[in-house]
């Protein structure tokens, strides 16, 4: 009898403990599926964030140079010459659409920006990227022949070869003809509309 008694409070102990551990076990995987939707929803931000960065960077490319202002025009001509040697080397891989993949988590190939984009990664394969490519290079060059034919560079070469006509200048140190280089030129990577 008394070995019943034993063995039935034996049964209610792992009772309350099987129950202690299932009241566990769902608590664990609410703060997970709390935690998950925390994360979800960061990766998400954080993907819109880079959607947002690549509409800009597009917004950019066919933008600015139309704006007549020599910093933009010289970071939009950098700019554009980086993009067609990426397009050109990059191997169909841009890190922000795989960032944005991996942060949505899906597949690289359903992600808004590589949809959107992915045609210009693949030069050599379609019409579309070679329209792109061309497009870019256009909108360099006229990046190029207004920072040319502007009031600011024309002040900055006069600027420059006014120092390069003292008599001292071959004398001078590579560090004093830098400063003096950058000195004249630093008008050049000034926003002013």
């Amino acid at each position: 009898m008394n070995g019943g008694l034993h063995k039935e409070s034996i049964n209610k102990e792992n009772i309350n403990k099987e129950n202690i551990n299932k009241e566990s076990i769902n608590k664990e995987i609410t703060n997970k599926e709390t935690t998950n939707k925390e994360v979800t929803n960061k990766n998400l931000l954080f993907a819109n964030l880079i959607r947002i960065f690549h509409i800009i960077i597009i917004l950019f490319v066919f933008i600015a140079p139309f704006s007549n202002i020599p910093a933009l025009l010289i970071l939009h001509i950098t700019f554009s010459f980086s993009l067609l040697v990426h397009w050109y080397y990059n191997n169909n891989a841009c890190s922000l659409t795989l960032f944005e993949a991996n942060l949505r988590g899906i597949d690289v190939d359903k992600s808004f920006t590589h949809q959107f984009i992915a045609p210009m990664y693949d030069i050599s394969q379609t019409q579309w990227s070679r329209i792109c490519y061309i497009i870019t290079i256009i909108f360099m060059s006229i990046s190029i022949y207004y920072l040319y034919h502007s009031e600011k560079v024309a002040e900055v070469l006069k600027c420059f070869e006014k120092r390069h006509e003292n008599p001292e200048w071959n004398n001078y140190s590579i560090f004093k003809k830098s400063y003096f280089f950058f000195n004249c030129f630093k008008e050049l990577l000034i926003i002013r509309a």
